[in-house]
């Protein structure tokens, strides 16, 4: 069962990853009318998965059992795709849902040689800058080829720490009291995280312990992964919005790096973020019903005199049972919230809602629909950075 290639093939590691996707509550993409659309992931058996579809989702795209569809998904930093079939439509719990054939293998894509492991905690490491100043960074995820790690502390604000196409020495532990130091040429970098790719000038020998010991914590994590593993299948913890009971949202922790935004949406919405820029920033999501968000926020460090790690609130202009616009005048005049706050909707009339997401307290509103990621990411860089 255990596999270290990059593909999964083996219809055990593929059940193990829709399960665990199952237990984190996450969701799916299916490539409909040319664009990918998110669905929750609510339960995985021996012969197939149920996404969460509604009526009018199942018409508007016209979806039929027995076709096949494109599914991409993300596993541990790691993007995969498949083709699936649509069985039949189910009622799982009172929630309706399509059946799917499990796929046959999971594919994946843009592998760079630099993700081959991703720690459930970021790792502590050290890194040298050109002016050989030892810096701080916290390593996101370990490959063979080379390591991708977030800028941290005092080196993470240092001008010119790193240059593309520098060299730099990494240093990193490997088991308790053994470090490894591998010389590397910084691949790319932007304002607080570094790809680092491994070079000639990397010490054999401790390149061989590096590749070693990753491939011995590879199968460690993956022998959890077996032990965790229900034969039988996993029902995913998830309530109907129609069984939500007001005054019951919690704050979930998607993403554990600095700096760590709040999304505020329901799941397809906060999904999306995650995936496209879950590995650039923090991402905490609350699917909001009423009350205060700030007593919610104590996983974060809410109970802190301030809003404890959470540094920029994303809120998508639906709500669940409110709107964008209420809530961000709640969190500014009731709360007197200090953080800055980003209105998200649709790109139709976008000027106008951008007065109005002002004039409730946001600093500026940002379109999501259709989604570009460059200009999203661009627009949540800027407004962190005016308000360190």
């Amino acid at each position: 069962m255990l596999q270290p290639s990059r593909d999964l093939t083996e219809p055990a590691a593929i059940r193990i990853v829709l399960q665990r996707l199952c237990r984190e509550a996450g969701f799916v993409n299916l490539k409909l009318e040319g664009r990918a659309w998110p669905f929750p992931l609510l339960a995985e058996s021996e012969t197939q998965f149920a996404l969460g579809m509604t009526v009018p989702q199942r018409t508007r795209w016209k979806l039929e059992p027995g076709s096949n569809y494109e599914l991409t998904l993300m596993d541990r930093g790691r993007r995969y795709q498949a083709t699936v079939k649509l069985r039949a439509w189910d009622d799982l719990d009172g929630q309706e849902c399509g059946q799917f054939s499990h796929p046959r293998s999971l594919e994946a894509v843009d592998y760079t040689g630099l993700s081959d492991y991703v720690p459930d905690q970021p790792l502590i490491c050290t890194f040298t800058s050109p002016s050989m100043d030892i810096c701080e960074g916290r390593l996101r995820s370990l490959g063979n080829e080379g390591l991708e790690f977030a800028l941290w502390g005092a080196g993470a604000i240092k001008e010119g720490q790193l240059k593309v196409g520098a060299p730099t020495t990494v240093e990193l532990p490997l088991e308790k009291g053994v470090k490894a130091a591998l010389a590397a040429v910084t691949a790319s970098i932007d304002e607080r995280t570094a790809a680092v790719r491994f070079n000639a000038k990397a010490d054999p020998n401790m390149l061989g312990a590096y590749r070693g010991w990753l491939r011995d914590t590879i199968l460690t994590q993956q022998r959890k992964d077996f032990e965790r593993f229900d034969v039988h299948g996993f029902l995913a913890n998830r309530r109907s919005a129609s069984a939500r009971v007001p005054g019951q949202a919690e704050v979930r922790l998607l993403s554990d790096k600095d700096p760590l935004v709040l999304v505020i949406g329901e799941g397809g919405f906060t999904q999306r973020i995650r995936e496209t820029l879950g590995r650039k920033f923090g991402i905490a999501e609350l699917d909001y019903i009423k009350g205060d968000v700030r007593p919610l926020l104590g996983a974060l460090g809410g109970d802190a005199p301030d809003w404890g790690r959470t540094r920029l609130l994303l809120i998508n202009q639906r709500l669940r049972l409110s709107s964008g616009l209420e809530l961000t005048r709640q969190l500014t005049q009731g709360e007197a919230c200090p953080l800055p706050i980003l209105m998200a909707g649709t790109e139709e009339d976008a000027a106008l809602k951008r007065n109005r997401a002002i004039a409730a307290g946001a600093v500026d509103f940002i379109a999501v629909e259709p989604f570009k990621i460059l200009a999203v990411m661009r627009a949540m860089e800027e407004t962190l950075s005016l308000f360190r």
